[in-house]
């Protein structure tokens, strides 16, 4: 499951993944994707995203698991690489919380909105280097026109 984030054309996206740990313990990565809306591991262990975008640090985030009978927090914590991790629980803590075989989640993750700013990632100020035809002809698509020749 991806769960995008997306503030003022500024995009960021989480994968959901369930992870074994040891001694037969489970915990929930909120995994960081990158920039973009799909989920493909580089096999060359190469990163997803772009050199002047980091992951976002988050202020708080939490993972809220719901049932007929009971909705249950359980806390999330960043790590250094920009992924976020559950603390530890049981398979029959897993079981206690499925619903028809399935989990009902629910993720909090609260950033900071200056990360969103996208002057802080682009230049706004920089001029257009497209042609001056090239401009008019868009601008005449974009306005529902067919461009003459």
């Amino acid at each position: 499951m991806l769960i995008p984030l997306y503030h003022s054309h500024v995009l960021w996206s989480y994968g959901l993944r369930l992870k074994r740990c040891e001694d037969n313990l489970y915990a929930f990565t909120v995994k960081s994707v990158g920039s973009h809306l799909t989920y493909k591991p580089n096999r060359d262990g190469a990163s997803n995203q772009p050199t002047r975008l980091s992951p976002p640090s988050p202020i708080r985030a939490s993972l809220g698991i719901e049932n007929e009978r009971y909705m249950e927090i359980v806390s999330i914590k960043p790590l250094a690489n920009g992924d976020l991790t559950s603390t530890k629980f049981t398979m029959e803590d897993l079981r206690r919380w499925s619903v028809s075989d399935g989990l009902l989640m629910r993720v909090c993750i609260v950033f900071d909105l200056s990360y969103f700013s996208l002057a802080s990632i682009i230049d706004l100020e920089t001029k257009s280097t497209v042609s001056e035809d090239a401009r008019r002809v868009v601008e005449t698509i974009l306005r529902g026109e067919k461009p003459t020749g």
